[in-house]
């Protein structure tokens, strides 16, 4: 009957009706057809119509001319926050007014907009409003849902309860319903914040769903999910040819996936495996724009006694502290004590100072070495300064086991060979500073053997 009144004499349109047709749609959840109705107007469309439609649809940022009234006394507060994709920290937001306008809804867009509404409580920080809303549908619907056991493990997740969340979504995803997909998919996104461990089923499930729906709004999400649970099972390789498969995935989840499969690889994988992949792949690598698995991946180059693949891994043009930090390391493991002193120019705290006396020390700078170490609290190593530049003094009044005996040695006055008759007394106690000398000499030999390499 509305539609028909939508156009009057010489097919003029009929503002009222127009205006009272698209509230009738918003009445009843139709968000897309309040939209079209809106649009002939006219006057053209209301903009809070149209917020209220696109809030409806799901649409998240849409709140329109409601944005920034989730602090009001009234139902504006409830579709402003329903409407924002998130809130400034200084937000004021009327949780009473919130749930007030929520329980005057009709039934249907209560059934429809609670869990969303629970979702954006919980991130927001308002678990308690949060968990207010899900009792009050659980009480209107007699029971809970799958929707709303999700909204609930979401609230679960965001308070740290990550078991219990966990808990919710293995059973979501275990079986076929309306919220299979997005259960997986915040499943696997703990996993990745958590370093948790994810079980075969769910690694086969992701990567079903990610076939199934790769050409569907989910898609990107799901494939995320699926290389996710590829890189929490340590399934490098697998991970490795799915990404090269990523055709058609958004720039920004191909670099999630890239970032977060490269620092795992470089935390996780066996020493082999990270040589193999990281090299094999390291023009991907090249890629990433986040800084941090580079960082990792130098690093674990440099454990592994590899300074040039962690000069490749870390050749980023970059001038941030962490960049010339490792940049010293890795020209110190290349010999270049001169150029790692130059990199860490204007760079301080106490770690930026141990390398610089690592480098002083491999220039000869044993005294500038010793004192810097000695200003860190690092004893063995100015220890091991102090030995190289000859304080003995030093090394003679420190407990620093052989290297001290062995300083007391150096120090200590010769025996003397002057008397003509030599005593039984003399010679016992000669002989005994000898074996205490022979011992001293021979742990010192013991303590500083060069290591032999592994087995091959």
């Amino acid at each position: 009957m509305r539609r028909q009144e939508l156009f009057g004499e010489f097919d003029r349109p009929n503002p009222n009706a127009i205006r009272e047709l698209s509230k009738a749609y918003l009445y009843l959840g139709f968000g897309a057809e309040a939209k079209a109705t809106e649009r002939l107007h006219p006057d053209g469309p209301d903009p809070v119509l149209m917020g209220l439609a696109e809030i409806l649809d799901g649409g998240r940022a849409a709140a329109g001319r409601l944005v920034g009234m989730t602090g009001c006394d009234g139902p504006a507060a409830l579709w402003s926050l329903l409407g924002s994709e998130s809130l400034p920290e200084t937000a004021q937001i009327d949780t009473k007014a919130i749930v007030r306008a929520f329980e005057d809804l009709p039934r249907h867009l209560r059934s429809s907009l609670g869990p969303r509404l629970v979702e954006r409580l919980a991130e927001e920080g308002r678990r308690d409003a949060a968990r207010e809303v899900v009792v009050r549908l659980e009480r209107m619907l007699g029971g809970s849902n799958d929707e709303i056991s999700l909204a609930t493990a979401r609230i679960d997740a965001l308070d740290g309860a990550i078991a219990e969340a966990q808990s919710i979504l293995a059973e979501l995803a275990s079986r076929q319903s309306s919220v299979t997909a997005e259960a997986v998919v915040d499943s696997l996104q703990l996993v990745a914040q958590t370093d948790g461990t994810v079980s075969g089923d769910l690694v086969e499930l992701s990567g079903a769903l990610a076939s199934e729906y790769r050409e569907q709004e989910q898609g990107p999400a799901l494939w995320l999910s699926h290389m996710r649970a590829l890189v929490a099972s340590s399934a490098f390789e697998t991970a490795f040819d799915t990404l090269s498969g990523a055709q058609g995935m958004p720039e920004g989840i191909i670099s999630a996936a890239a970032t977060e499969l490269f620092s795992a690889l470089a935390q996780d994988a066996d020493d082999l495996s990270f040589l193999k992949l990281a090299i094999l792949h390291g023009n991907i690598a090249a890629e990433v724009p986040d800084e941090e698995p580079h960082y990792a991946l130098a690093d674990r180059f440099l454990d592994l006694g590899f300074p040039d693949e962690a000069s490749v891994a870390l050749d980023r043009g970059g001038d941030r502290r962490k960049d010339r930090l490792l940049r010293a390391e890795i020209l110190l493991a290349q010999g270049e004590a001169e150029r790692a002193e130059v990199a860490l120019t204007g760079v301080t705290g106490e770690d930026a100072d141990g390398l610089r006396a690592q480098a002083r020390a491999a220039m000869g700078d044993h005294d500038f070495a010793k004192r810097i170490f000695t200003d860190l609290g690092a004893g063995e190593r100015a220890l091991d300064a102090a030995w190289l530049a000859g304080d003995w003094q030093r090394l003679a009044d420190s407990e620093g086991g052989v290297l001290s005996d062995t300083a007391r040695l150096v120090r200590q006055e010769p025996p003397s060979f002057e008397a003509a008759r030599p005593t039984l007394a003399g010679a016992q106690s000669l002989a005994e500073e000898a074996a205490l000398t022979s011992g001293t000499l021979r742990t010192l030999l013991e303590e500083t053997r060069p290591q032999p390499f592994p087995d091959s």
